[in-house]
C-alpha cells in the first residue's frame, strides 16, 4: 500500500485531534481563534474526502476516522 493512500487518514486523525485546541479555546472565550480552527477542521474534511475519491485513496478505517 503506498503511503500516498494514507494522506486523507492523516488528515483525518490531524481533525480529530484539533477538537482539544478548540474547546480549549472556547473554554477560554477564544472564540476567534477557536473560529479559526474549526474553519481549519471544516476545510481538512473537505480535503479528505476530495484525496480520498479524485485518487481512490478510500479505505476501511478513513470512512471510520471520517466518521467520528
Amino acid at each position: 500500500m503506498s503511503l500516498l493512500r494514507q494522506i486523507p487518514n492523516v488528515i483525518s486523525i490531524f481533525r480529530i485531534l484539533l477538537v482539544v485546541p478548540i474547546v480549549v479555546l472556547m473554554l477560554g472565550q477564544q472564540y476567534a481563534q477557536a473560529l479559526i480552527l474549526f474553519a481549519v477542521a471544516g476545510f481538512s474534511d473537505g480535503l479528505d474526502g476530495f484525496l480520498a475519491k479524485h485518487f481512490d485513496w478510500s479505505s476501511r478505517i478513513g470512512g471510520f476516522l471520517d466518521a467520528l
